[in-house]
């Protein structure tokens, strides 16, 4: 193997282990936010509408002071939760002024997120050495081409896992609608519920207009799914359309992929 090859996977070696010292110390901080709560009062002093595809939200700015100086804080949130001119209270670091967030929005990072980012790098990692031992040695290669098969089927069952411990295993609970836009092509809507005292907003539901026959009235209640564990991870029960298409595609990859690397095995 070339020694630049080698030096560019330690320098990756390097960067990944960084990425998961900084999201370990941000889990951290956020803890110690949660527990020692150090607030002040901050004012909206900015909010823009931001659209991406058919998605929604508000980019908002924060000014607060914190021992005669002043900070700003960007953050993006469901649409019409704050307003120009509005007063919040800030969570801030006293040690990092400028870690806060606002009340209102304010979470503490699970652990389970920080492991499955570790799970994720390292995945990502030896995807990265895989791929530079495929370029220098013949055998590698010939095993990575199989070796990609999978690796997709795996991401695709992991990725209808995500939305399946939310809308088959998640507990229910009553919200009330907060946001609701209803185009000729799409419905939005956003709810926001309570667990434990504390208010959370589901994921914008994002519903072809032609197959949404329900009406979403703005303060009306309707029911949402979340995880225990996470309630950040949230949707209103008529969300399913996202569920229902991660389980017909990871089914039709379990079928259609092994066959294709079958079907190149056999040709190699």
């Amino acid at each position: 193997m070339s020694p630049i090859i080698i030096i560019i996977l330690v320098a990756l070696a390097v960067v990944f282990l960084l990425l998961m010292i900084l999201f370990i110390q941000r889990q951290r901080d956020s803890l110690f936010m949660a527990q020692h709560r150090h607030m002040v009062s901050g004012t909206v002093v900015d909010v823009k509408i931001v659209r991406t595809g058919n998605n929604v939200s508000d980019r908002v700015q924060f000014s607060y002071t914190v021992d005669g100086k002043e900070y700003t804080h960007v953050c993006y949130c469901r649409p019409d939760k704050y307003h120009r001119d509005q007063t919040v209270q800030i969570i801030y670091h006293p040690n990092k002024p400028k870690l806060a967030s606002p009340e209102g929005l304010f979470r503490v990072m699970p652990k389970s997120d920080v492991r499955l980012m570790a799970f994720f790098l390292v995945l990502m990692y030896v995807f990265a050495v895989c791929l530079a031992l495929s370029n220098v040695y013949d055998s590698w290669g010939r095993a990575f081409d199989r070796f990609e098969f999978p690796m997709i089927l795996l991401f695709n069952w992991f990725s209808y896992w995500t939305e399946y411990r939310i809308v088959r295993k998640g507990k229910s609970s009553t919200g009330t609608i907060v946001y609701s836009e209803r185009d000729h092509k799409t419905v939005r809507v956003i709810a926001e519920f309570d667990v434990n005292g504390v208010t959370y907003d589901t994921r914008m539901m994002n519903m072809p207009a032609k197959r949404c026959k329900r009406e979403y009235n703005q303060g009306g209640q309707i029911g949402v799914l979340y995880r225990e564990q996470n309630p950040v991870e949230s949707v209103i029960e008529d969300d399913t359309l996202k569920e229902r298409a991660l389980r017909i595609f990871a089914i039709i990859s379990s079928i259609v992929l092994p066959i294709v690397w079958i079907v190149l095995l056999f040709i190699d």
